[in-house]
């Protein structure tokens, strides 16, 4: 389907072992593109938990920097984890979550949102930050591509 994903073949395309959680990357983005998704996720008027915690201490008994984390709701049952970061704006799914239609359009509505608020592109990839590409979003033709196989593990 041009356009969106369809929950199936989303979810068979990540291997017989789909309690994985796929990661999200921002293609490209930068820790200033954060406080903007953010802003742009609170206008859509899904649910939002921000969850605040600090690094450990360093070396010196000092307190690390402050980071947050973020968890959204884009369909009632779907949550994406948001990390954001000095290398950008990334995210993981959790594939024991799609279940139907309705939670892999809800994920299809969340990514345009990020890709048209940043003006980048979205991967999403095996578990890892090296794995492999099984989706991408391109936000200049509003088109998501698939990988043409499933993962093996």
């Amino acid at each position: 389907m041009a356009g969106e994903i369809d929950v199936v073949r989303f979810v068979r395309l990540f291997g017989d072992e789909p309690l994985r959680l796929p990661d999200g990357d921002v293609i490209g983005s930068m820790a200033d593109d954060w406080p903007v998704v953010l802003e742009a996720m609170r206008t859509a008027g899904w649910r939002i938990e921000l969850h605040e915690y600090e690094l450990e201490l360093d070396v010196d008994g000092r307190a690390g920097m402050a980071t947050e984390h973020a968890a959204v709701w884009p369909a009632s049952a779907v949550q994406v984890n948001f990390f954001p970061g000095d290398d950008g704006v990334a995210f993981d799914i959790d594939l024991r979550e799609f279940t139907d239609q309705r939670a892999a359009d809800g994920l299809a509505a969340l990514i345009r949102l990020v890709s048209r608020t940043t003006g980048r592109d979205i991967a999403i990839r095996e578990e890892g930050s090296s794995g492999e590409v099984v989706l991408t979003y391109s936000g200049s033709t509003d088109e998501f591509t698939f990988r043409s196989t499933p993962l093996s593990y």
